[in-house]
């Protein structure tokens, strides 16, 4: 493993280091490193190698496996602190040979062989290859393909795999090699068995040691075969085992559930039938669990926590763990604890609520971690503070909104409750702009209460202002209401619509009565062809010539009073202005005009005028001419 290092922090790189702030001159490095994924029963071990340079190679190390890589700076004033670990992996390998290899008589005709995983498989195992071969003939051996074993929860799972259609009586020999990614490896030792029908009892399975974590299973898998088939019975410690709780018998397998350490000790399987017996025995160590990691926050935002988890150093005793995870919840109000799934290093917890308290910790698999507080950043909404935001005069109150602050956490919203003067009442306004609060009482106190909300929290305070008095005049012209409710707006567009249906009905009622009172006739008179008079609906006479008691009332209007005429048939203009009438005479009927009717009344008005100086000729010596 080639292995350089720099100057760095947890967030960026930094330039070389300064000699004269360090402390001198750096003399050397130590470089430290650990397997992390080593036996758990084995004390952790830490290497050390002196450097000289940023830059090494370290050999010797076990192939695919982890490792922890630290590394400490030292100078003439003595050794700095070790750097942060840095975890890495070495490659694969070819493994070495499976651990052991078991064949045994199931019948005449059949024999089953079993083998243990590689001690040290350096990689991924993908497939083991078994060779079988007859003693007593001169052919190959038979290569056969077996996939990989599977691993049981604390314990490997041994393979194994059945042999049929053998020839009856013929001694056969088996061996096996496990293979990586790199390749196949060395072949395991060699075994020998005679197929027979009286065979004894034998177990496929392998004793040794079994290692469980407390609180978890554990199964003690005992394959056994023979002919007749063997019995079966388990001891602990040498004394036979009463299957109870916790013990339970799963197939061919032993069953521990909810390990205690306790539990710790040997089980031994035994098989017997009428040409034989055998025995496996298994130690059982019981780990406690995980040590678990810890938890701190790197950076707040308002709606995601970087948080970073760090795993535990290796505790002997203690189970390695398997997989990470990470809890929390809200903290106020107390929510559900939500898992994700985490590794060691940076996690983003994102979609959390802006300025609100979180609860957290970190697990292994075993007892939870330490629980740590955290915040989002960002808060309940920040009031003015004080009365600058509200102005008044004496019947107005103006409220600048935009003064409170949304504290970094959104939308804000708004309530205000007033009192004062004996009256009250209270609105929602909108943040951002200007309200106003009208219909207040000259010269008088009042209390307003404010409370602003987001999701972060709620802010209350209370405000105290005083009108003007009313002879002092206004310190602003205020006439602005609170803005409409959406219920208000509704009722006044409705109110709106309604005024438009009733305009335009009586626009279209207007429009109507005019076509007709212009399609009414007109008549023209003898006097000028040109000018229209309007008849009225009855009948009215020919004036004859007006008699010598005519009189004028005004000179808007002109009466004929002859003993010839009627009362019901007197003549009228369109436009009077006064009316001097008999006693028992109605008034004519009252009517519209137009420009030229009032054009043709004043031609009307001059020939009667002629019509008078005519009659009074006769006195005056004028011409006694008809006039028109």
């Amino acid at each position: 493993m080639r292995v350089k290092w720099f100057h760095v922090t947890a967030r960026f790189v930094a330039p070389p280091p300064c000699r004269t702030t360090e402390g001198g001159l750096i003399t050397h490095y130590t470089l430290q490193y650990t397997r992390r994924d080593a036996d758990p029963l084995v004390p952790v071990q830490d290497a050390h190698l002196r450097v000289q340079g940023e830059e090494t190679t370290v050999s010797r190390l076990t192939p695919y496996a982890e490792y922890d890589i630290r590394v400490r700076a030292h100078n003439a004033a003595g050794d700095g602190p070790l750097s942060p670990p840095q975890v890495c992996r070495t490659d694969e390998d070819v493994p070495s040979a499976p651990s052991g290899i078991k064949l045994i008589a199931l019948s005449e005709r059949s024999l089953r062989a079993s083998w243990l995983p590689p001690v040290e498989p350096n990689g991924r195992l993908t497939h083991y290859s078994l060779y079988v071969k007859d003693l007593s003939g001169s052919q190959e051996a038979n290569v056969t393909r077996v996939n990989s074993c599977t691993e049981s929860e604390g314990t490997t799972v041994e393979c194994m795999k059945t042999l049929r259609g053998l020839r009856s009586g013929r001694t056969y020999e088996a061996w096996v090699r496990a293979a990586t990614g790199a390749g196949e490896g060395p072949t395991s030792t060699v075994v020998a068995c005679q197929t027979t029908a009286l065979a004894p009892a034998r177990i496929s399975s392998f004793g040794g040691a079994a290692v469980g974590s407390a609180g978890s299973s554990l199964s003690l898998r005992c394959v056994v075969g023979g002919v007749p088939p063997p019995s079966k019975r388990w001891l602990r410690a040498g004394s036979p085992l009463h299957i109870r709780s916790p013990f339970h018998l799963d197939g061919d397998a032993l069953m521990i559930r909810s390990l205690e350490l306790l539990h710790a000790d040997n089980y031994t399987c035994v098989a017997e039938n009428p040409h034989g017996s055998d025995s496996v025995t298994w130690r059982v160590f019981v780990l406690r669990p995980p040590t678990p990691p810890g938890l701190a926050l790197i950076e707040a935002r308002s709606r995601e926590l970087e948080l970073e988890l760090r795993a535990a150093p290796r505790v002997p005793g203690h189970a390695l763990p398997k997989a990470y995870t990470l809890h929390w919840r809200l903290a106020a109000p107390e929510g559900e604890w939500r898992i994700q799934s985490a590794s060691p290093g940076p996690v983003i917890l994102s979609g959390l609520r802006c300025g609100s308290a979180y609860r957290a910790y970190g697990s292994a698999g075993g007892p939870p971690g330490t629980e740590i507080s955290i915040r989002t950043s960002g808060g309940p909404p920040v009031a003015p503070p004080d009365t600058r935001w509200i102005r008044s005069n004496a019947t107005h109150a103006r409220f600048d909104t935009s003064m409170w602050s949304d504290g970094g956490c959104g939308p804000v919203a708004l309530k205000l409750e007033w009192a004062g003067s004996g009256v009250a009442g209270a609105r929602d306004v909108p943040v951002g702009g200007e309200v106003i609060l009208g219909g207040l009482t000259p010269g008088s106190r009042y209390r307003v209460a404010a409370r602003a909300s987001n999701e972060a929290g709620w802010t209350r305070e209370v405000y105290e202002f005083t009108t003007s008095p009313a002879e002092g005049g206004y310190a602003e012209e205020v006439d602005a209401p609170f803005p409409a409710t959406a219920g208000e707006l509704a009722l006044l567009l409705a109110l709106c619509a309604a005024l438009s249906v009733a305009a335009l009905t009586i626009l279209a009622i207007l429009l109507r009565r005019k076509r007709t009172d212009g399609a009414m006739p007109r008549v023209t008179t003898s006097d000028k062809a040109a000018c229209g008079t309007y008849r009225p609906p009855h009948s009215t006479p020919k004036l004859p010539p007006d008699p010598p008691d005519v009189y004028e009332i005004s000179p808007y209007a002109t009466f004929a009073g002859g003993e010839g005429i009627g009362p019901g048939s007197r003549a009228y203009t369109l436009q009077l202005r006064a009316l001097a009438r008999h006693d028992d005479e109605a008034a004519p009927p009252a009517h519209q005009h137009s420009t030229d009717e009032e054009t043709c009344l004043d031609a009307y008005e001059a020939q009667r005028r002629r019509r008078r100086r005519r009659h009074y000729c006769p006195d005056h010596g004028c011409s006694q001419d008809s006039g028109s």
